[in-house]
């Protein structure tokens, strides 16, 4: 037989049971309802993030894609200045070309305007001759002589380009002596002015002559012939160039 103690005691434990069952409840469905709230909030977050993630995808995708045009960009900038660069060198061959050109031209200008005359003395008259032997006559009053291929120191006129060339002599004289003298190309005999008469004359003669470049061109008195200059200049040696060949 219980006793009213033991009664008291069951009816007591029982109500703290019904209390707690009623207490603990409702803690478990806030917990999952929080739990369920949670994971809703990282499946936005987790979704929002794969966006991020392929947005980036895309953005790294067109920068690449960017990166490969610029770089194709520099090889063609590489490849244009590498052509400007050869073509600036072929440019400046050229230049050196065509400034190597200009400068035979003008020097080949330069050479064929050839021209010169001149006479024996340069003050005063007087006989030249006569001589045991043939002898350069040296005209050393010079009025023109463009090229400066005459020497008015020793007679000799040089060729400075191969060329047609044209020369005029005329020598003068008078008294009992042969007025006389030979054109000579190198050492061949061109052509001879010549007078005998005893009296005043001034015989002449001229010709066209081919010569290459060095060739000589000079007078000489005839052996014991014998010719008159003075301030006048009766006597005259001249010659230019036709054209050069």
């Amino acid at each position: 037989m219980k006793t009213p103690g033991a009664a008291v005691l069951l009816l007591l434990w029982a109500g703290l049971v019904v209390v707690a069952e009623e207490t603990c409840q409702p803690n478990i469905y806030t917990e999952v309802r929080g739990v369920k709230a949670l994971v809703a909030e990282h499946r936005v977050e987790l979704a929002h993030t794969k966006k991020q993630v392929e947005a980036l995808e895309k953005t790294a995708g067109t920068l690449e894609t960017r990166l490969r045009a610029s770089e194709k960009t520099v090889e063609e900038q590489r490849e244009q200045l590498k052509q400007l660069k050869r073509e600036n060198e072929y440019q400046a061959v050229n230049l050196n070309f065509t400034g190597s050109q200009v400068k035979m031209l003008l020097r080949e200008r330069e050479e064929s305007r050839v021209s010169f005359s001149a006479s024996v003395h340069t003050s005063g008259g007087g006989y030249t001759g006569p001589f045991q032997a043939q002898t350069t006559v040296v005209f050393k009053h010079v009025t023109i002589n463009i090229g400066n291929c005459y020497n008015p120191n020793t007679g000799v006129f040089r060729a400075p380009v191969r060329g047609a060339y044209h020369f005029v002599l005329f020598i003068h004289g008078h008294g009992s002596r042969a007025i006389a003298a030979t054109l000579y190309k190198n050492e061949e005999a061109i052509v001879s002015p010549y007078s005998y008469t005893g009296g005043s004359t001034t015989p002449s003669n001229g010709a066209s002559v081919l010569l290459e470049v060095g060739d000589v061109v000079q007078v000489k008195l005839w052996a014991q012939a014998w010719l008159y200059d003075n301030t006048a200049h009766h006597t005259s040696f001249s010659g230019h160039l036709l054209f050069p060949l």
